[in-house]
């Protein structure tokens, strides 16, 4: 089929991929084309007839040239008698002939009316002369249609007409003196010749248009051929028909077993056109312009100088991308076509630039695109805490290079574009762990991520989604929704609730939320970000931290990270501030915050550099905090750590808090708590079920055991074991006998590990 380069009156609509004949969109020089051609087709001599051919690959436009042609042809002043004929719309081949004797037919009838019109606009006895010869050819068109029509198959009307025409090899000959020396009836050979008499006294062109020969099945383009060469050939009239040559000539070859399809090919088209090759600048130019229009608003602000970025980079890949992909008109079409489908609704999700690309790809290169997806898919999976296998990395390689060879392209000559989009995809010196020079799928630091999160790129893990589906990725919050947080920051209070309700999402887990959350938070930029609301985060940061780990953050290998990246955006955030709003902050969070065994963890770095947990420790760390910081977080929270009580059990981990509490206060304190909580069996089952740690064994899989020398920093372990063992025995309520179970083989664990 053709192409269409669509009205710039509307860059939304999608291409029906229909020829174009607009003159204003004619970017490929047809217009020029199709005025020579058009001359050589009314100039040229038809005595016995021609068949005109128009050769090009898949996509390469000649729908369209066939469209500008007819429509060149018709502006003349005397234009022929146009006919398309689509013998793809035919049911069966048999029905081939008669389809193309109506529309012959059709085509003389329109002659003869304009004939008789302009006779009675002139009362010319010459028109009535060319009505009356264009009659008498419509009639003897009809009886020689009628005639060959009882023939069972256009095979044996070609073997009757022109000897061997049936047979591979046959040399099929214009005009009508090769139907003089075989058997055929005499009477169908005569009204063949009565007709094209008539058609040559006509003095008007027919052109007929057959486009697409290609498309036909194997057996119906040969039937074509003969059709038009051996049965239908007369003065006067010519037939213009489209192809690859390659693929009818294949089809010659496989239908009829004849080894050269092209020499076959000859004896049928008089004359062929080869329709040049477009410059590759001129279709990405095209395609660049188009893009260009469909997003303005992202492009065309010269002042903005992120617009000039996306722009540049915008260019560049279509240059190397385009370059590569864009190679026919027909394929600029189908990535329009893609953008028009993508962009719209999700441009402002995503960078333009990426988007682009991925639709380069996608229309032209299928398997790099799901390599790409899947790709992206890792990567959001190790952001959001997924661990990956040895060997996935050399897979993912293998795989990628395998999706290359199905272009027959090598890793080196796309690989420098991929590592400019897509995280993951670095350069490495080491030959010997990275033969190919290229690892894949190293570095997804979250520091490293934030750039393509930031920009909305194709390899942020909060983004990426979108480019593939036109919806966010699962349990992602959308940009709005992450700002308005962000605005309705203005006291602790509101920024508390704001984050209580992200935690709230249905169907996600808590801890995840805000894992993505804070993530999110710090790829925001200085203007979306203002330093103004910094405070009244952290605020509300520090009352919900020990809530989301408690109801479903990742502790992993004994670690709670949620905790740990609630610190790591803490940090980023409080180094933002004036040292005024520094101090408000830390009385703010460490005299109200709710988190306490977070806050009591805030504190970790600077209790063991400033030696709290030992002169031995100092080198070990580094101060966060300055002194009088440090020192007022401290005395609030011990005061707040002494008066806590029974609530302090709802810490997520409770050991590491005790810990932190022993070395910033007073250890009696702690000693005193820890008595006052396991005085009560009830205490001292929710003591130990708080103080279990986290181990895993082969065999055996992750457990969580009671350590001894942990639970000896502050309760006598034997003696809490031994209550244990007696709750275990004589407990009357069957919940106690079963927690006191799980905490004896805790004990047990603890002891053979």
């Amino acid at each position: 089929m053709g192409v269409l380069m669509p009205e710039k009156t509307n860059s939304y609509l999608f291409s029906n991929d229909s020829p174009n004949i607009g003159s204003h969109l004619d970017r490929l020089g047809f217009g020029a084309i199709a005025e020579r051609l058009a001359a050589a087709i009314v100039n040229q001599a038809t005595d016995g007839g021609l068949v005109f051919g128009i050769e090009g690959p898949w996509g390469s436009g000649k729908s369209s040239l066939i469209a500008r042609l007819e429509q060149t042809l018709k502006s003349r002043d005397d234009p022929p008698e146009i006919v398309n004929f689509s013998p793809w719309l035919i049911k069966s081949r048999d029905a081939l002939l008669d389809a193309l004797f109506e529309d012959l037919s059709t085509a003389i009838r329109r002659i003869a009316t304009a004939a008789e019109e302009k006779n009675n606009a002139k009362k010319s006895k010459s028109k009535k002369a060319a009505k009356e010869i264009a009659e008498k050819a419509d009639a003897l068109l009809g009886s020689y249609a009628s005639s060959v029509g009882r023939l069972a198959k256009l095979a044996r009307i070609a073997e009757l007409v022109v000897p061997g025409a049936a047979l591979a090899g046959a040399t099929l000959e214009a005009g009508s003196s090769f139907m003089e020396s075989f058997g055929k009836p005499k009477e169908i050979v005569a009204q063949k010749e009565r007709t094209a008499t008539a058609l040559r006294e006509l003095n008007k062109r027919i052109v007929v248009f057959i486009d697409d020969l290609d498309r036909l099945e194997p057996q119906e383009a040969v039937e074509v051929l003969r059709l038009v060469r051996a049965v239908a050939d007369f003065p006067n009239v010519i037939y213009v028909m489209s192809y690859d040559r390659q693929s009818v000539t294949h089809t010659l070859e496989s239908t009829l077993d004849i080894e050269n399809g092209d020499e076959f090919m000859e004896k049928f088209v008089q004359v062929d056109f080869r329709l040049p090759i477009p410059e590759a600048f001129a279709l990405r130019r095209w395609f660049r312009d188009e893009v260009t229009e469909l997003f303005s608003s992202q492009l065309l602000d010269a002042e903005n100088s992120d617009q000039r970025d996306v722009a540049r980079r915008l260019n560049e890949y279509i240059d190397s991308a385009g370059g590569r992909y864009l190679q026919t008109p027909r394929d600029v079409v189908r990535t329009l076509n893609a953008l028009r489908l993508y962009g719209p609704s999700i441009v402002e999700q995503v960078y333009l630039p990426d988007l682009v690309w991925l639709q380069l790809v996608r229309s032209n290169d299928p398997e790099l695109h799901k390599w790409v997806e899947a790709h992206v898919t890792v990567v959001a999976a190790i952001a959001g805490g997924a661990s990956v296998s040895s060997d996935a990395e050399q897979r993912a390689l293998d795989q990628l290079k395998k999706a290359l060879a199905s272009q027959d392209r090598k890793l080196e000559e796309v690989v420098w574009e991929l590592h400019g989009i897509l995280p993951g995809v670095d350069w490495d010196t080491d030959k010997i762990k990275h033969p190919d020079g290229w690892k894949l799928l190293n570095g997804l630091s979250d520091t490293r991520l934030r750039k393509w999160v930031t920009l909305r790129r194709l390899g942020s893990p909060h983004h990426f989604r979108y480019y593939f589906s036109l919806t966010k990725p699962e349990g992602v919050l959308t940009d709005a929704r992450l700002l308005s947080v962000v605005e309705a920051s203005t006291d602790a209070q509101n920024a508390t609730e704001s984050l209580r309700k992200i935690l709230a999402r249905p169907g996600e887990p808590t801890g995840a939320t805000l894992d993505r959350f804070l993530d999110r938070l710090l790829a925001l930029s200085s203007d979306e970000l203002p330093a103004s609301a910094i405070p009244a985060l952290l605020a509300g940061l520090a009352n919900v931290v020990d809530e989301a780990s408690s109801k479903g953050g990742r502790h992993g290998l004994g670690v709670d990270w949620l905790a740990v990246e609630a610190e790591r955006a803490f940090r980023e955030l409080f180094k933002r501030l004036s040292p005024n709003d520094r101090m408000l902050v830390v009385k703010q969070m460490f005299g109200h915050g709710k988190a306490i065994g977070w806050l009591v963890g805030l504190l970790a770095d600077d209790v063991y550099a400033r030696g709290l947990a030992g002169e031995d420790s100092k080198g070990s760390h580094e101060t966060f905090f300055d002194t009088e910081e440090f020192e007022i977080a401290r005395s609030v929270l011990v005061v707040r750590l002494k008066n806590a009580g029974s609530a302090l059990l709802d810490v997520p981990r409770l050991l590491p808090t005790l810990y932190g509490w022993n070395y910033l206060g007073d250890p009696s304190d702690v000693a005193s708590w820890c008595k006052n909580q396991i005085e009560s069996d009830a205490g001292l089952l929710a003591f130990l079920g708080k103080s279990r740690g986290w181990a895993n064994a082969t065999g055996i899989g992750v457990y969580y055991p009671l350590n001894r020398k942990n639970l000896s920093e502050f309760i006598d372990y034997d003696l809490a074991k031994e209550r244990v063992e007696r709750l275990f025995r004589h407990a009357e309520e069957r919940d106690v006998r079963t927690r006191a179970k799980e905490l004896l083989e805790a004990f047990k664990q603890g002891e053979e590990s």
